[in-house]
């Protein structure tokens, strides 16, 4: 039997924050994993041998983004940067009031547009909760078969893979 092959992953790895936040911050809310264990991932064998990947990181992680992509065979091309307004993020040295998704590419696949921005100004929602506009943005920029990996929601048109999807939550498209 042949396993499903993915044209576009969203990957929100569920990072090992331990020693990246000030001590008052506490624990995140779900299980992490270590960066041994998110380069385990299946996401090389997820992927078709065309294949666009969003991989989701805050500030304290970038480096070990471009680490994942190395390690599940992508090929970095661009940053999309969330911008939260109104909110004062944590941080040791800065307050942090933005995400990043690195878009990597494996093998030879374009985006279906060439006129959408890497920015998006969104509010911040629940923790680690991300803009619905980013949800939009990939539909408008990336072919299916879709996969969101570490999901918290079902959406149509995606098959979702993560221990927190609501199974009675779907998004639409």
């Amino acid at each position: 039997m042949r396993k499903k092959k993915y044209r576009t992953i969203v990957v929100d790895p569920p990072w090992k924050y331990k020693d990246k936040l000030p001590p008052k911050h506490g624990r995140v809310p779900y299980s992490v994993m270590t960066m041994s264990q998110l380069k385990l991932l299946p996401v090389s064998k997820l992927a078709d041998k065309n294949c666009h990947l969003y991989l989701w990181t805050t500030n304290a992680f970038i480096r070990e983004a471009f680490q994942l992509l190395e390690a599940w065979g992508f090929q970095y091309k661009t940053m999309i940067t969330w911008i939260k307004p109104n909110m004062l993020g944590l941080g040791y040295y800065w307050r942090n009031n933005t995400e990043h998704c690195l878009f990597a590419v494996k093998g030879k696949k374009n985006v279906k547009r060439h006129d959408i921005w890497n920015v998006i100004i969104a509010p911040r929602r629940k923790h680690s909760e991300k803009p619905v506009e980013f949800m939009c943005l990939v539909e408008e920029m990336s072919p299916g078969p879709r996969l969101e990996m570490f999901s918290r929601n079902k959406r149509r048109g995606w098959h979702v893979w993560g221990n927190e999807v609501k199974s009675d939550v779907v998004l639409p498209v």
